[in-house]
């Protein structure tokens, strides 16, 4: 017997996300439970990387935000970890393509980051996407270039206008 095909999953919508208890994200129609809390070396890393941040933002009209939802449209929902955006609407959650999205992996929830929403950031024209290893202090950057990613080793983010973000990573994973 084969898998269950896509087509044969229920299909849901923000209005079917906004009815559900506990921690969720919705991709393409198909929930997606959130882990339980990350561990101890995750949340250092992500309080690193958002002390850093935060402080270089000072002077723009960019945000870093966390663990904020990202409403793409009707049938996707992302939590990153970390968000920066750079354009202030004032609604309640994320709704325009944000700058630049960090997501430091968790085991259960690894390759989700790296297939799922990585198609989906592309996809919707992210234009950083940075993925974080606590495990091997590995970082993959990604840089929207003709409507796909390319890896690099930028550590120097343009975000909009006057707004960008240098990341010391040594500091990121300091304990």
């Amino acid at each position: 017997m084969s898998g269950i095909k896509i087509q044969h999953l229920p299909q849901y919508t923000v209005s079917d996300y906004e009815q559900w208890e506990g921690d969720w994200e919705l991709i393409d129609g198909i929930p997606y439970a959130m882990s339980p809390s990350a561990n101890k070396k995750h949340q250092i890393i992500s309080s690193n990387l958002y002390f850093q941040i935060r402080q270089q933002l000072d002077e723009c009209s960019c945000k870093i935000l966390y663990e904020l939802d990202w409403r793409i449209n009707e049938n996707n929902i992302l939590r990153p970890d970390l968000v920066i955006v750079c354009d202030d609407d004032q609604r309640e959650f994320i709704y325009n393509t944000p700058a630049l999205i960090i997501e430091i992996l968790s085991p259960s929830t690894a390759e989700i980051d790296k297939v799922l929403k990585y198609n989906k950031y592309e996809t919707a024209g992210l234009p950083w996407y940075i993925i974080v290893d606590p495990e091997t202090y590995e970082t993959i950057i990604y840089q929207l270039v003709d409507n796909s990613y390319l890896r690099v080793t930028d550590s120097e983010f343009i975000l909009e206008g006057d707004c960008s973000v240098a990341i010391d990573w040594e500091r990121v994973f300091k304990d």
